[in-house]
């Protein structure tokens, strides 16, 4: 019995998805590092502020997003960024303690 073949259409949108993950992949491993520098260098407490929230955003996590939110949360002097920070850390399912 022959085995059934996948319609040309469905193989396209299967590797579409596949290129649209890889892109998404590559993406997020690039804007990561630019956010948190951004989050611990920049000037600006609103380009911080932003920073700790796309970063909270992201999913999944990498392992240097989570203590570069822990810092901003304790120790940047902006309430605004902290409370971005605060709010960020939450969405990863982590209740920062503060000090």
């Amino acid at each position: 019995m022959p085995q059934p073949t996948t319609p040309p259409f469905e193989a396209r949108r299967r590797a579409q998805d596949a290129r649209r993950r890889r892109n998404r992949r590559t993406a997020v491993s690039v804007a990561i590092p630019a956010l948190i520098r951004s989050l611990n260098e920049d000037d600006d407490f609103g380009v911080r502020s932003l920073s700790a929230q796309a970063l909270g955003k992201l999913g999944p996590v990498l392992r240097e997003v989570i203590p570069a939110l822990e810092h901003a949360f304790k120790e940047d002097p902006h309430v605004s960024v902290r409370s971005a920070a605060s709010k960020a850390l939450a969405r990863h399912g982590i209740v920062p303690e503060s000090d």
